[in-house]
Protein backbone atom coordinates (compact mmCIF):
# COMPACT_ATOMS: atom_id res chain seq x y z
CA UNK A 1 0.00 0.00 0.00
CA UNK A 2 2.84 2.38 0.94
CA UNK A 3 4.48 1.59 -2.57
CA UNK A 4 1.58 2.72 -4.05
CA UNK A 5 1.10 6.33 -2.17
CA UNK A 6 4.76 6.87 -3.18
CA UNK A 7 4.10 6.23 -6.95
CA UNK A 8 0.81 8.52 -6.77
CA UNK A 9 3.20 11.19 -4.98
CA UNK A 10 5.86 11.22 -7.05
CA UNK A 11 3.42 11.29 -10.26
CA UNK A 12 1.67 14.18 -9.39
CA UNK A 13 5.26 15.88 -8.50
CA UNK A 14 6.07 15.03 -11.89
CA UNK A 15 2.71 16.19 -13.61
CA UNK A 16 3.13 19.67 -11.45
CA UNK A 17 6.51 19.69 -12.31
CA UNK A 18 5.83 19.53 -16.37
CA UNK A 19 2.95 21.86 -16.09
CA UNK A 20 4.50 24.59 -14.04
CA UNK A 21 7.13 24.45 -16.56
CA UNK A 22 5.28 24.20 -19.41
CA UNK A 23 3.11 27.64 -18.44
CA UNK A 24 6.53 29.32 -16.65
CA UNK A 25 8.28 29.14 -20.56
CA UNK A 26 4.92 29.99 -22.33
CA UNK A 27 4.44 33.44 -20.41
CA UNK A 28 7.76 33.88 -20.77
CA UNK A 29 8.57 33.25 -24.51
CA UNK A 30 4.93 35.46 -25.00
CA UNK A 31 6.89 38.37 -23.06
CA UNK A 32 9.96 37.73 -25.52
CA UNK A 33 7.46 38.04 -28.20
CA UNK A 34 5.78 40.81 -27.43
CA UNK A 35 8.80 42.78 -26.25
CA UNK A 36 10.49 42.53 -29.72
CA UNK A 37 6.89 42.49 -31.84
CA UNK A 38 6.58 45.82 -30.17
CA UNK A 39 9.97 47.52 -30.52
CA UNK A 40 11.41 46.46 -33.77
CA UNK A 41 14.48 48.56 -32.68
CA UNK A 42 15.04 46.51 -29.49
CA UNK A 43 14.54 43.13 -31.30
CA UNK A 44 17.40 44.32 -34.18
CA UNK A 45 19.84 45.54 -31.40
CA UNK A 46 19.31 42.29 -29.47
CA UNK A 47 19.84 40.50 -32.79
CA UNK A 48 23.37 42.27 -33.64
CA UNK A 49 24.34 41.88 -29.88
CA UNK A 50 24.16 37.80 -30.58
CA UNK A 51 26.15 38.49 -33.64
CA UNK A 52 28.62 40.80 -32.50
CA UNK A 53 29.30 38.71 -29.11
CA UNK A 54 29.25 34.89 -30.88
CA UNK A 55 31.34 36.22 -34.03
CA UNK A 56 33.62 38.50 -31.90
CA UNK A 57 32.67 41.26 -34.73
CA UNK A 58 34.75 44.67 -35.36
CA UNK A 59 33.37 47.68 -35.08
CA UNK A 60 33.50 47.85 -39.15
CA UNK A 61 31.74 44.39 -39.14
CA UNK A 62 28.75 45.47 -37.09
CA UNK A 63 28.03 48.19 -39.39
CA UNK A 64 27.68 46.13 -41.95
CA UNK A 65 25.78 43.58 -40.04
CA UNK A 66 23.17 46.52 -38.79
CA UNK A 67 22.74 48.10 -41.57
CA UNK A 68 22.32 43.76 -43.37
CA UNK A 69 19.76 43.38 -40.28
CA UNK A 70 18.11 46.58 -41.44
CA UNK A 71 17.81 45.31 -44.73
CA UNK A 72 16.38 42.49 -43.58
CA UNK A 73 13.28 43.94 -41.23
CA UNK A 74 12.39 46.26 -44.36
CA UNK A 75 11.90 42.88 -46.85
CA UNK A 76 10.55 41.00 -44.12
CA UNK A 77 7.85 44.27 -43.39
CA UNK A 78 7.19 44.70 -47.03
CA UNK A 79 5.79 41.04 -47.09
CA UNK A 80 4.07 40.98 -44.46
CA UNK A 81 2.31 44.09 -45.48
CA UNK A 82 1.78 42.35 -48.91
CA UNK A 83 0.41 38.99 -47.36
CA UNK A 84 -1.95 41.29 -45.36
CA UNK A 85 -3.34 42.43 -47.94
CA UNK A 86 -3.38 39.79 -50.38
CA UNK A 87 -5.31 37.76 -47.21
CA UNK A 88 -7.84 40.80 -46.60
CA UNK A 89 -8.65 40.08 -50.29
CA UNK A 90 -9.37 36.89 -49.75
CA UNK A 91 -11.41 37.21 -46.95
CA UNK A 92 -13.38 39.90 -48.01
CA UNK A 93 -14.50 37.46 -51.59
CA UNK A 94 -14.99 34.60 -49.41
CA UNK A 95 -17.46 36.69 -46.93
CA UNK A 96 -19.53 38.29 -50.18
CA UNK A 97 -20.07 34.58 -51.83
CA UNK A 98 -21.21 33.50 -48.37
CA UNK A 99 -23.80 36.83 -47.99
CA UNK A 100 -25.19 35.80 -51.30
CA UNK A 101 -26.33 32.78 -49.66
CA UNK A 102 -28.05 34.35 -47.13
CA UNK A 103 -31.62 36.21 -46.16
CA UNK A 104 -31.72 39.50 -44.95
CA UNK A 105 -32.23 39.04 -41.36
CA UNK A 106 -29.10 36.67 -41.91
CA UNK A 107 -27.33 39.10 -43.65
CA UNK A 108 -27.89 41.47 -41.23
CA UNK A 109 -26.13 39.11 -38.29
CA UNK A 110 -23.75 38.29 -40.40
CA UNK A 111 -22.35 41.77 -40.75
CA UNK A 112 -22.42 41.98 -36.88
CA UNK A 113 -20.38 38.37 -36.25
CA UNK A 114 -18.17 39.78 -39.62
CA UNK A 115 -17.81 43.18 -37.35
CA UNK A 116 -16.75 41.33 -33.94
CA UNK A 117 -14.64 38.53 -36.23
CA UNK A 118 -12.44 41.74 -37.00
CA UNK A 119 -12.14 43.53 -33.21
CA UNK A 120 -10.95 40.43 -32.26
CA UNK A 121 -8.53 40.30 -35.20
CA UNK A 122 -7.82 44.25 -34.42
CA UNK A 123 -6.95 43.45 -30.86
CA UNK A 124 -5.00 40.39 -31.91
CA UNK A 125 -2.96 41.39 -34.86
CA UNK A 126 0.51 42.69 -34.90
CA UNK A 127 0.77 46.38 -34.95
CA UNK A 128 1.70 48.55 -37.57
CA UNK A 129 5.90 48.55 -37.66
CA UNK A 130 7.12 51.54 -35.58
CA UNK A 131 10.02 52.73 -38.01
CA UNK A 132 6.98 52.96 -40.35
CA UNK A 133 5.03 55.43 -38.13
CA UNK A 134 8.52 57.12 -37.77
CA UNK A 135 9.15 57.26 -41.18
CA UNK A 136 5.11 58.87 -41.76
CA UNK A 137 5.88 61.32 -39.35
CA UNK A 138 8.55 63.05 -41.45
Amino acid sequence: MKKWKLFVGVLLVFVAGVLIGSLGSGFYHQYLFDRFRKNPAQRKAFVLRQFSERLDLTENQQKAFKAAIDQMDQQRWAQVMKNRSEQKKINDDGYARMKTVLNPDQQNAFDELLKDIRQRRKFRSVPDHPEKKKRDRR
